[in-house]
């Protein structure tokens, strides 16, 4: 990689000429002016004009490309082929066709943009992430190698360590932090899996290599740290130590044997090591050969999870040969965040029986109960595991809340990113205290997926990878000549495709990520505004739920979510609690909130972690009395549903969509998969008899940041609440009485 692109990568030159592009567009750079109005194409299209020329220019310009590229070569489609009855037909039939298919996608596309859209992990996306995608698409190219992506593999290496700088993650000397765009949060778990487990391996790599190597004979007496504080020379190491070394420690060792060996014929350099290591990695030897010299003295290789993880994890464990029965899956508490007492004998027994940890995951975000696990105390606990000798890495999966740190995250550059990361004042930030200690805690930890395609509003697909220490990257490199790449991690050309598990991927979705970091940066004055909007309105919607219901409903509404008291298990009364909220925020414009700062700090800890909001209905008898029956209040629940999804014909058809007034989705906790007390509370909270063996829920996810506080003063959820309750209302007359 040239001086030219790494002074350019690090933010110190604002040019670099490549083939045709001249200047690289400046990612480098403070907020530019805007707000949420300029930055999406607006729910009745009020952006349309400006939305319709700008993608013209797009149009224009891959036409003007086109007929300015080598103008002396000659044309295919000449005005005598474009006259000819075959390229009239052709073309007509082409009309056809595509003015069905926007008549079909008019009449059964969903409309995520709406604000009475609140199903899947989805709304409208942003007009720069649009545009980005749109007019980078016309090139199609291909991020496989830079040959194929002379433009938009940079974008991608930018976009990565802009999302690193999001985070925090530190650069300095020694370590570098490295992301990339992925096909989404699946891909980007699993490659993070994979590097973890070559890493994991990686010290057995090296004493093989020792032992065999004549060039790294000077470096057989080296000394490796295990979190114990012990120091035993490498080649003598228990398989328990070497698996308890520091990721950073174990990363080192390449550069640390070079240092002992120095330049030789076999030895060019420090990538030449590396080399010689990685041939002995478990990606080259397989599992058999690895377990007969790496398992001698310790039991299974363990992962651990909460239930609230995603589905992908123990897929992870599967595809990469560690087995789904060596993920250790924790039980979570009654707010669905990882339990810690479950952590903790979890990491005893693994002590006990010596089974090596390869990483626990923690979730900030769950996708379906949208809580965070307590990061910090995870951290605390493996500091604590480390001193007696067991170390595992923290993976956060932040594929849904990563963005969330655009709150509290200060503008900043690339060359200011070891600056203050955070802004002085959280009081106004609509997070409840939890989870804003949580998201300062993610720069600690050793890898992170976060998916733009979710919080960051760009078009599917564009997950994201990060590794706090770059160098795990270099454990999955796989390349070919015809590429432009070997399978050295000796440097090449840059790209990000030789890395991970993706070949070919579409160079689009880099330029919507970026594009969008350009206009919308991803940090308090950018993504911050959508973010903590978008907070907000699932604060106020919470807040609209709780107390909705009256004496004369015939129904009461329990969102998952507990109040503030129930959380710290005060004796306060909780009619009396809900009696302060209304009194002190309900009918209060945002503006009225965030100026009154008892206010705020009680608004900030009404619901879920982030912005998915679980709750359910259970009817009132005719005599007052709240079913206690979970099998009339699972029936409830799904009438409610029903009234709220679209549902399909035999045929494959959908209904029609535009008789829909509300979209809501729903999802089933089961309690062998949760445990005992998150379900056992819920259950009791709705006034059930007895705790069944799985809990249906209705879920709303509000990713949409103008649903309250319209420019005439009123809400769209006065809207919503009333469809809601109109509809639960009458469920109940029809059906249970």
């Amino acid at each position: 990689m040239s001086k030219k692109f790494n002074e350019f990568i690090q933010g110190d030159s604002g040019d670099l000429s490549i083939n045709r592009l001249t200047e690289i567009p400046n990612i480098n750079s403070p907020q530019p002016p805007g707000d949420i109005s300029t930055w999406f194409l607006g729910t009745r299209a009020e952006n349309g004009a400006e939305f319709k020329e700008l993608i013209g220019k797009a149009v224009d310009h891959i036409i003007e490309y086109r007929q300015t590229y080598l103008p002396d070569d000659p044309e295919t489609i000449t005005p005598e082929v474009k006259s000819s009855p075959e390229h009239r037909a052709g073309m007509g039939a082409l009309t056809d066709a595509y003015n069905k298919l926007l008549e079909y996608l008019r009449e059964y596309a969903t409309p995520y943009f709406s604000m009475r859209y609140q199903g899947h992990v989805l709304w409208d996306t942003t007009l720069p992430g649009m545009l980005g995608y749109f007019a980078t698409m016309l090139h199609n190219p291909n991020q496989l190698t830079i040959q194929m992506s002379t433009a938009t593999t940079l974008l991608e290496l930018l976009v990565g360590k802009d999302l690193c700088a999001m985070v925090g993650f530190p650069s300095n000397n020694e370590i570098e932090p490295w992301s990339h765009i992925t096909a989404g949060g699946s891909i980007a778990i699993i490659e993070a899996v994979w590097a973890t487990r070559e890493m994991k391996f990686f010290p057995f790599a090296a004493r093989e290599a020792l032992k065999i190597e004549p060039a790294l004979l000077k470096a057989r007496n080296i000394e490796v740290p295990i979190v114990d504080g012990s120091h035993p020379k490498l080649l003598e190491a228990t398989s328990w130590q070497l698996f308890n070394i520091r990721q950073d420690d174990i990363l080192t060792l390449p550069q640390r044997i070079w240092d002992l060996c120095g330049e030789s014929e076999e030895l060019q350099d420090v990538y030449s090591v590396w080399d010689l290591l990685l041939k002995r990695s478990l990606n080259g030897r397989g599992w058999s050969a690895m377990s007969r010299t790496c398992f001698q003295d310790v039991g299974d290789l363990k992962m651990i999870t909460s239930s609230t993880k995603h589905y992908t994890w123990p897929k992870a464990m599967a595809s990469l040969g560690m087995g789904t029965d060596n993920e250790i899956d924790l039980y979570v508490d009654a707010d669905a965040r990882m339990d810690m007492k479950k952590l903790e004998e979890a990491l005893a027994e693994c002590l006990e029986n010596r089974n090596p940890v390869l990483l626990t995951a923690a979730v900030l975000g769950s996708v379906e109960e949208s809580a965070v696990d307590p990061l910090e105390s995870i951290l605390e606990l493996r500091e604590t595991y480390r001193k007696k000798g067991l170390e595992f890495n923290i993976h956060v999966d932040a594929a849904w809340g990563g963005y969330l740190m655009s709150m509290i995250r200060r503008d900043y550059k690339f060359a200011e990113q070891n600056s203050p990361l955070f802004i002085d004042d959280f009081s106004r930030v609509p997070c409840n205290e939890h989870t804003l200690r949580q998201l300062q805690r993610i720069r600690e930890c050793d890898s992170a997926t976060i998916d733009p395609h979710k919080m960051g509003y760009i078009p599917y697909p564009a997950g994201g990878n990060l590794y706090r220490n770059g160098q795990l990257k270099n454990l999955t490199i796989y390349a070919g000549s015809y590429i432009g790449a070997t399978q050295s991690i000796r440097p090449q050309e840059p790209s990000v495709a030789i890395y991970g598990l993706e070949g070919s991927k579409p160079g689009a979705r880099a330029a919507a990520v970026f594009l969008s970091h350009q206009v919308i940066r991803p940090s308090v004055s950018g993504y911050g505004k959508i973010v903590s909007q978008s907070m907000f309105n699932t604060k106020l919607f919470c807040l609209r739920l709780l107390l909705m219901a009256t004496e004369q409903d015939n129904f009461i509404m329990v969102p998952l979510p507990r109040l503030k008291i129930e959380r710290e298990g005060s004796n306060g009364d909780k009619e009396s609690y809900l009696a302060t909220l209304r009194s002190s925020l309900y009918g209060k414009t945002q503006d009225e909130i965030l100026a009154d700062p008892e206010a705020m700090a009680m608004f900030r800890e009404i619901g879920c972690d982030e912005n998915i909001l679980c709750y359910a209905f259970n009817f009132k008898r005719q005599d007052g009395s709240i079913n206690d029956d979970p099998e009339l209040f699972f029936k409830l629940t799904d009438l409610v549903y029903d009234r709220f999804h679209v549902h399909y014909y035999e045929d494959g058809k959908a209904e029609d969509i535009h008789k829909y007034r509300f979209f809501l989705t729903s999802t089933i906790f089961q309690k062998s998969d949760y445990g005992p007390t998150f379900i056992e509370n819920y259950a009791k909270r709705l006034g059930l008899s007895k705790t069944p063996d799985s809990i249906k829920v209705l879920r709303s996810i509000v990713m949409d940041p103008c649903v309250s506080d319209l420019p005439d003063g009123g809400s769209f959820f006065d809207e919503i609440i009333e469809t809601l309750r109109s509809n639960v209302t009458e469920i109940i007359e029809q059906n249970f009485r």
